[in-house]
């Protein structure tokens, strides 16, 4: 996915789909952003990529979506 020019300062939202296990358990995911010639972008600042973790469990309510907010 392409992600529109940003100039320092703006921001945009980016969108990565996820999916997950279709059994119960728990899925971690680290994602890198890339340049158009896969040179990792804020590699100083985001060494290990950006962590999430997906938990599937038996009948959970459906999902509580958030939009994360670099701290």
């Amino acid at each position: 996915m392409r992600i529109a020019d940003t100039l320092p300062g703006e921001t945009v939202d980016i969108c990565v789909p996820l999916k997950s296990h279709i059994l119960p358990g728990t899925a971690e995911i680290h994602w890198k952003m890339v340049d158009e010639d896969g040179f990792e972008l804020f590699p100083d600042r985001y060494y290990q990529g950006i962590f999430m973790m997906i938990v599937v469990e038996d009948q959970a309510p459906p999902p509580n979506l958030r939009r994360l907010v670099p701290g």
